[in-house]
């Protein structure tokens, strides 16, 4: 056999090829081919292996084979090896094992890490603190010094102006990884040291940043984008001049196609409002909410991620600022397990039987990691069902549509884990030109009906055609069309 082989985790079937010199002529020989060891996981990498024995034919000199299924997952887990062996070797002419008597394969997985850009900043205030953000939402470290990675600015969409920044160092599964203009800049706001300074990481808010795994821009594979390539930010919805933005909670892995629901975007925005490497909580939660329904209270949340989580723990007060006793745990009740590592959306239940009707609830929700941390979210009260709350976001169509003087358009807050949230409705024009800002800030849960009367920021009636109304927030996104008439 040879001493050793590769294959790609998506190969499918390996095959081990083992080869006789001067067989018997009349008796066979036999073999075992025994995994002894190496660092991929029998049953997990490959199809579970039990030693396979071959036999070649009295006279016989073709080769015999051992074909190995190769599992291909999800997870980055580098280059891992598996160890062959042949044993109990017997034949005629005192057969015996030759050199090499093992066979290292080694599986290299095809999966890209999980490495994201989670924010880029321009504070209005200082251009050298200019940073962009990282962040290796895989379960296992990425080490810079075996893997290859480049981000690259592009200035204002110039193809002949793209700053390539090879990335230096590592980053630990589930943290962040910072790249600033300036080291000493950044020390002197923020109190510590950037992961990485690179002069060329200077955006100015309307440059884009992409980031390319094995390569630079012009030889890498394009695993995320802030922007579009060749595309000069200004005007666009990824300008951020003066100010930042941020991804999701909710978004947990790499897009090379810049997505606008991905994103909030804040502007202006200083240093002093600006938190580089703050490592995404161990669970995203997305909705928390209860209901007063049939004489119990059914609570809800729904979690975007989780990171290492053990369960959750559901705590009760008559109020909001009272004294919170534990009325449920995940170490008594299955239904709160949490889901340890996930990258998806997952939905929980609890039921609290033991209530009145004439009182008003209080809750808190506890997520507890299996490192010992704890996150604490709400608190929130419990609504009675006929309030009439809504139970999801929407943004509805526009009436009437076609229309003038003036429109219509309704969109509905459901119950929140804040009770509020920082919503944006505004009006942009087909080549995404903000026309008008319809509503900016915070909004309770509620139904709400706005009215646009067709005029621009300055209060200038705007040219008939079609228009985009679009919702922005950091839990909810739609656009709509409507047409204006004259």
């Amino acid at each position: 056999t040879s001493a050793s082989g590769s294959a790609g985790e998506n190969a499918g079937t390996y095959t081990m090829n083992t080869s006789i010199t001067n067989p018997h002529s009349t008796i066979a020989t036999t073999a075992d081919v025994a995994l002894i060891g190496g660092t991929a996981t029998n049953g997990s990498d490959i199809s579970t292996y039990t030693t396979q024995g071959i036999t070649f034919s009295s006279g016989g000199s073709a080769n015999q084979t051992v074909n190995i299924t190769i599992t291909n997952d999800s997870d980055f887990e580098g280059t891992e090896n598996l160890v062959f062996e042949l044993q109990n070797v017997s034949g005629g002419q005192n057969a015996q094992a030759g050199t090499p008597e093992t066979h290292n394969l080694n599986i290299i997985d095809d999966e890209v890490p999980r490495l994201m850009i989670s924010e880029v900043a321009d504070p209005s205030d200082n251009a050298n603190v200019r940073y962009v953000e990282l962040y290796n939402h895989h379960s296992i470290a990425i080490d810079f010094s075996s893997q290859t990675w480049y981000l690259c600015r592009q200035n204002n969409g110039l193809p002949s102006q793209r700053f390539d920044i090879q990335l230096t160092g590592s980053v630990a599964a589930h943290e962040i990884f910072v790249v600033a203009v300036s080291q000493a800049d950044f020390f002197s706001t923020f109190g510590y040291n950037p992961d990485q300074s690179d002069g060329s990481c200077d955006g100015d808010g309307r440059d884009g940043y992409f980031l390319y795994f094995n390569g630079d821009h012009s030889s890498g594979t394009l695993v995320d984008s802030y922007g579009v390539i060749d595309v000069d930010g200004e005007s666009q919805l990824w300008d951020y001049i003066d100010g930042h933005a941020e991804r999701n909670a909710g978004v947990t892995g790499p897009n090379p196609v810049w997505t606008y629901t991905e994103w909030t975007v804040e502007q202006p925005i200083t240093t002093s409002e600006l938190s580089p490497d703050d490592t995404p909580l161990p669970v995203q939660l997305k909705s928390f909410s209860a209901i007063f329904r049939n004489d119990v209270i059914n609570i809800t949340w729904v979690t975007s991620s989780e990171v290492n989580t053990l369960g959750y723990i559901i705590l009760r007060a008559e109020e909001k600022d009272g004294n919170y006793e534990e009325i449920s745990s995940y170490i008594s009740n299955p239904a709160l397990m949490g889901e340890g590592f996930s990258n998806t959306e997952k939905t929980y239940h609890f039921t609290d039987h033991l209530v009145t009707e004439n009182k008003t609830y209080w809750y808190k929700l506890i997520d507890v990691s299996a490192d010992g941390s704890m996150g604490t979210h709400g608190p929130i009260v419990a609504v009675n069902d006929n309030l009439n709350i809504p139970v999801s976001f929407s943004l509805e169509q526009n009436y009437p549509n076609p229309f003038n003087p003036s429109t219509n358009i309704a969109f509905n807050i459901p119950l929140l884990q804040e009770n509020f949230i920082n919503i944006d409705i505004s009006v942009f024009d087909i080549l995404g030109r903000r026309i008008t800002t319809l509503i900016k800030g915070h909004v309770a849960p509620g139904r709400y009906l706005l009215s646009w009367d067709g005029k621009d920021q300055s209060g200038t009636i705007v040219a008939a055609g079609i228009y985009i109304y679009k919702f922005t927030s950091n839990l909810y996104h739609k656009s709509r069309k409507m047409i204006f008439l004259k």
